[in-house]
């Protein structure tokens, strides 16, 4: 084995020693979360100094490949994770302790599978993950026990396995080519027909649903049920996006841009799929808006950005996929925080109702902070890191007559900031007088928020040197 396939080995599977870790948290709780957290640590720095690489590992069928995108997304995983353990130290301790060493290696084994997804490079080890990771991140979802969350576990079941099964799968029987690495893929070696190859890529967007794209969008909402961790890493990052990776790696190498820019300038072929993404994005916009319960307005938060990155795809430039994976980027930090920030208040005062959080706000002003930033960032507030990921996308649609697809981005955005706005003002009002007691936070939790927020705040300042590598 070389050097770099041991590396690439380490980064894919150091996620599931976090299982061999596990008799450590009852024997010695700061040893067990120092040697968890040192594996994404790691990791980001094998990753950080190997950089990208335009040659495939392999590891028999499976095949693996360190492109920009897979380079973005490994990284931005075990950046998360790593965050995420910090904020889980202390948020288990208010939910399922009992099942906290379960909770840390489902959590282990779902990173590990993920990763394999998101680098994959080849039809084979693509699907092999994704539809290996699917039945894996169940037990997360339904960890809680109770009857919401087994009716999430079903709905998530349902809108992710079946698609995969009974959409994709026969698709890609169809498509053939499992073990030809994606850089020598060429959808004209499967058809010559315009409409045949639209029919292949729409089947392929909603085969692969946890791209949430309607209308297999509803599992999202309904599994915020799942604890503020889960959702953070796995239903912000991990998941949705492995998702929304696969498609962008079948755009690119599939399909390239010259004829996939062909394809979505006619409706009849793949234009009638921004449409569909437009208005997915549009209608839980307005379900988000209308939803009392933070984690579920998030969750709706999440599908409409989903949606701005495969219609970014679809538009088809080489601008408009280097917006789209960075607005993985962008939105993945900000939107982690915003759950973790739902958890909190979950955790703390036991509420994640918007109106009663709008009360608990003026007396601990500085968790409007993360809010602010996070918030304002995603909806594409000037020089927040989701200004420069939107403000790619919008100029590029623009610029090649997209102009379906800018308005869904505008008029979108917008509708976000008037579900983040409420909590923003609240901040700003003077406490009522009344005799609240203000509870103390943990430093896990605080650790987490402020971490993520300078996070945000990193990518806002080193946008053009991201861009530049990803570029």
């Amino acid at each position: 084995m070389t050097t770099l396939e041991f590396r690439f080995a380490f980064v894919l599977l150091s996620p599931l020693l976090g299982l061999l870790f596990l008799p450590l948290k009852r024997r010695n709780r700061i040893l067990f979360f120092f040697l968890i957290g040192l594996i994404p640590t790691v990791n980001t720095i094998l990753l950080l100094r190997q950089g990208l690489l335009s040659d495939s590992i392999r590891f028999g069928m499976l095949s693996f490949s360190m492109d920009r995108f897979s380079f973005l997304f490994a990284t931005l995983l075990n950046v998360c994770w790593f965050v995420t353990i910090i904020y889980a130290s202390d948020f288990v301790r208010y939910h399922f302790q009992e099942k906290a060493k379960q909770f840390y290696g489902l959590m282990s084994l779902a990173v590990s599978l993920i990763t394999g997804a998101g680098t994959s490079d080849n039809l084979f080890t693509l699907y092999f993950f994704y539809l290996v990771s699917i039945p894996a991140i169940f037990p997360l979802v339904t960890l809680r026990d109770g009857k919401e969350s087994k009716e999430a576990g079903r709905w998530y079941i349902c809108s992710t396995l079946g698609p995969a099964l009974l959409i994709a799968l026969p698709i890609l029987v169809y498509v053939g080519q499992w073990f030809v690495p994606f850089q020598h893929l060429s959808i004209r070696q499967v058809t010559e027909s315009d409409s045949i190859a639209s029919l292949i890529l729409a089947g392929l967007i909603l085969g692969f649903s946890k791209n949430c794209v309607a209308p297999f969008w509803g599992w999202l909402p309904k599994t915020s049920i799942a604890p503020a961790p889960v959702s953070g890493l796995i239903h912000s990052v991990g998941a949705v996006h492995m998702g929304t990776i696969a498609i962008l790696k079948i755009i690119v190498n599939l399909y390239g841009y010259n004829y996939m820019s062909q394809l979505s300038l006619r409706f009849e072929h793949t234009g009638w799929l921004i449409y569909l993404c437009g208005g997915t994005s549009l209608y839980t916009a307005i379900c988000a808006y209308r939803s009392e319960d933070l984690k579920k307005r998030f969750s709706y938060s999440t599908v409409g950005q989903l949606s701005y990155v495969i219609t970014a795809g679809l538009v088809g430039t080489p601008g408009s996929l280097l917006g789209a994976a960075l607005h993985i980027a962008t939105h993945s930090v900000a939107k982690m925080n915003l759950f973790f920030f739902a958890g909190t208040f979950n955790s703390v005062y036991g509420t994640v109702k918007a109106a009663e959080v709008a009360k608990i706000v003026p007396h601990v002003r500085w968790l409007a902070i993360p809010v602010a930033v996070s918030g304002l960032s995603i909806t594409g507030f000037p020089f927040l890191a989701g200004y420069y990921s939107k403000d790619l996308m919008l100029l590029e649609e623009v610029a090649h007559h997209q102009y379906a697809a800018a308005a869904f981005l505008v008029v979108g955005s917008v509708l976000n900031f008037f579900y983040i706005f409420p909590v923003l003002r609240a901040a700003c009002r003077r406490t009522d007088g009344s005799n609240f007691t203000v509870k103390t936070i943990p430093l896990g939790i605080r650790l987490a928020l402020i971490i993520n927020t300078l996070l945000v705040i990193g990518l806002s300042v080193f946008t053009a040197q991201i861009t530049r590598i990803l570029n």
